[in-house]
């Protein structure tokens, strides 16, 4: 009895250990790239952005002035910069240059709990406020001086709050007008909202086409639509990846965020932002108030 009892405990110990390896070390994404280079076909890559491609070409840039709470990222087409969320007492956006140099600050008219910002056409930008479960759209044109979050477009989504585990990461469709936010954890989900701004009596719907990725990634801390090849770029804070999905769900391809992979000399911590130029830049930032800039090799 004894001897059989001394085998259960290290069978468990084992096990233990076993899970300990994958969970707290990347093990669990070596082994996910390799499943990928054996389940996506060279076609499927060609059509895609194509993240095993991508090396770091800048970074860590300290965004100056952006305090220690760096929460969300975006690129707008229309003045090719980068609007940078962040928080301290008051919800702050500033806008900087494609080389992470400073332009300007905004602050807003309301606090709130801001954790994310995507550009939505025109002047129009989304913002999220993570434990009221909402998205609001306000304006930034050249010559606003104070963002009016008070009067802004406004959507709650109908799940149980989140607390600081609530909506993490924000995209937008310029196609179909169609927002996409990620729930941080607890559980991890991804919605698609209609456009709002026009009737805010649409509905939100969860996509469960990406339940793929709940099982290994830890969370999701940001979002971001490509409308070139209709792919996401979903960021795992937590599990140090940036993974390529398809709009059926299918994982493509993946970029580590950790030390030693692609030019990075250390890992990226709490990695809270996700967005990509016209070129294909892809820029990522971190807490504090770190800028990562990832170009693909020719």
């Amino acid at each position: 009895m004894k001897a059989l009892l001394k085998k259960v405990f290290q069978l468990f110990v084992l096990a233990l250990m076993l899970f300990c390896t994958i969970w707290f070390t990347p093990v669990d994404e070596y082994l996910h790239r390799e499943y990928l280079n054996f389940t996506v076909t060279d076609q499927e890559l060609e059509s895609s952005i194509n993240l095993n491609q991508y090396k770091l070409a800048a970074g860590p840039i300290i965004l100056d002035q952006a305090g220690d709470q760096v929460s969300g990222m975006t690129w707008s087409p229309i003045t090719e910069t980068l609007f940078v969320a962040s928080r301290d007492d008051t919800v702050e956006i500033l806008e900087y240059d494609k080389q992470g140099d400073l332009i300007r600050k905004i602050p807003a008219n309301m606090g709130m709990d801001i954790e994310g910002i995507v550009w939505a056409g025109d002047y129009s930008f989304a913002f999220i406020n993570e434990r009221a479960n909402s998205i609001l759209v306000a304006d930034i044109n050249p010559d606003t001086h104070t963002i009016d979050l008070q009067n802004a477009s406004t959507f709650t989504l109908d799940i149980a709050k989140g607390g600081n585990k609530g909506l993490e990461g924000i995209s937008w469709s310029p196609i179909t007008n169609e927002f996409y936010v990620v729930k941080e954890r607890d559980p991890k989900a991804i919605y698609m909202i209609p456009d709002f701004r026009k009737n805010n009596k649409v509905v939100a719907k969860e996509l469960t086409t990406f339940d793929g990725l709940m099982w290994n990634k830890r969370d999701f801390s940001g979002l971001l639509y490509d409308p070139r090849t209709n792919h996401f770029l979903v960021l795992s804070d937590e599990s140090n990846v940036l993974a390529e999905v398809s709009s059926e769900g299918k994982q493509i391809s993946t970029l580590e965020l950790l030390s030693g992979w692609h030019g990075l000399e250390s890992t990226i911590d709490q990695a809270e932002g996700i967005t990509m130029d016209a070129e294909g830049t892809i820029f990522i930032t971190s807490e504090p108030n770190h800028l990562y800039i990832f170009k693909k090799e020719k």
